[in-house]
């Protein structure tokens, strides 16, 4: 009946919500005016202005660092043995690893959940990159002894607190000679002010 459609409440209009954004993130303004106006610019007057947003997206950039280090040798001293500057620490040496690329690959596999191989294929698809994911794996295992201090003042930190979680997760591993898979657990503690620790064995 015209009366019931009558009294059916209005749908209202839903609003679109702006994905949240960051009070830091780096905004670049373009200022775009009619082809007319930028004909003849004098003939114009500006009352105003309408302003769009739009979130761009620019993939990641690799490049590479070539340090040279020159040898010299002083000036007058014939006999003087010649001088270079000491190279810089790094994480594995002979190797491309640096810091940061050694925590993009450690935050994709472990945060992100890409195993080397989807990242290896990224690489190579994306920007060109040739690397192996047994070179990512042994690469892995150079930054775990590097942090391996840091992980265990981590766990000193929350194994002395008055209280833990703990949860006990049996996990079948790969033992290359033994014919079968080995029974290994996964120790996980957690603490709300601490974070979480894994522990394998």
């Amino acid at each position: 009946p015209a009366a019931e459609i009558e009294s059916a409440p209005k749908a209202r209009p839903q609003r679109r919500r702006r994905p949240g954004l960051p009070e830091d993130l780096e905004v670049i303004e373009e200022t775009v005016d009619p082809d007319e106006v930028l004909a003849a610019p004098e003939g114009w007057r500006g009352i105003g202005e309408e302003v769009s947003e739009r979130l761009e997206f620019e993939p990641a950039r690799y490049w590479l660092r070539r340090i040279i280090r020159r040898t010299y040798v002083k000036r007058g001293d014939a006999e003087g043995a010649p001088l270079t500057a000491p190279l810089q620490p790094c994480l594995l040496e002979g190797s491309l690893l640096t810091a940061s690329l050694a925590a993009q690959i450690l935050s994709a596999k472990f945060c992100d959940h890409l195993p080397f191989y989807r990242q290896q294929q990224i690489l190579a698809r994306g920007h060109g990159i040739s690397i192996g994911r047994n070179t990512m794996c042994h690469w892995a295992k150079v930054c775990a002894h590097w942090l391996e201090p840091l992980y265990k003042l981590l766990a000193a930190d929350l194994r002395q607190q008055n209280w833990i979680q703990v949860d006990e997760t049996p996990i079948a591993y790969l033992a290359p000679g033994h014919g079968r898979t080995k029974q290994g657990y996964l120790w996980t503690y957690h603490h709300p002010e601490v974070g979480v620790l894994y522990d394998w064995h």
